[in-house]
């Protein structure tokens, strides 16, 4: 691959994942709060898995979902919305999902992954491209490691050492 795919894809990729899985969810909670059949139908249906108090869970879920995406839509509160959305999925996948079968599950546990990803995301952004994760630093042996956070006291250290040693050498 070239570099301006790969810088293409780390400055877009996120962003258009967000977007992506913001929209799915909207259009989720939308159709359970107010599409055809619309909560009468969710809550029937929590019903029907024996989900305790139906009405007020779809109420919920319905809600989660929707603002919830909205939220991953404009990158706002991503990491509370993408857990209380992979809480949802996580009891869709294990009441229907799973029991249904692979070629349904499999999307769920796609998007599941997704979220987790959101919510492992030090500070995920607003803007395309600014995300705040480290950038790996390339060492000369050409293994890479997280760049390490330099504090005050390390660097007060470090600078007396070099003023002792400076002293020796000009004694010497």
């Amino acid at each position: 691959m070239n570099s301006s795919c790969n810088k293409f894809c780390s400055t877009y990729g996120e962003f258009f994942i967000r977007i992506v899985a913001g929209l799915i969810f909207i259009f989720a909670g939308y159709g359970k709060l107010f599409a055809s059949p619309g909560l009468d139908g969710f809550s029937g249906f929590l019903a029907s898995l024996n989900v305790p108090a139906p009405l007020v869970f779809g109420v919920i879920i319905g809600l989660i979902e929707f603002v919830g995406g909205l939220f991953l839509l404009a990158g706002l509160f991503v990491k509370t919305s993408a857990s209380l959305l992979a809480i949802i999925m996580v009891f869709a996948l294990i009441l229907v999902d799973i029991p249904a079968g692979w070629n349904v599950a499999r999307f769920q546990l796609l998007l599941l992954a997704v979220l987790v990803y959101f919510i492992g995301v030090p500070k995920p952004s607003l803007t395309i491209g600014s995300s705040s994760r480290p950038k790996p630093v390339v060492r000369a042996q050409g293994t890479t490691s997280a760049p390490k956070k330099s504090s005050k006291k390390s660097s007060k250290k470090s600078s007396k050492k070099s003023a002792k040693k400076a002293t020796k050498k000009k004694s010497a």
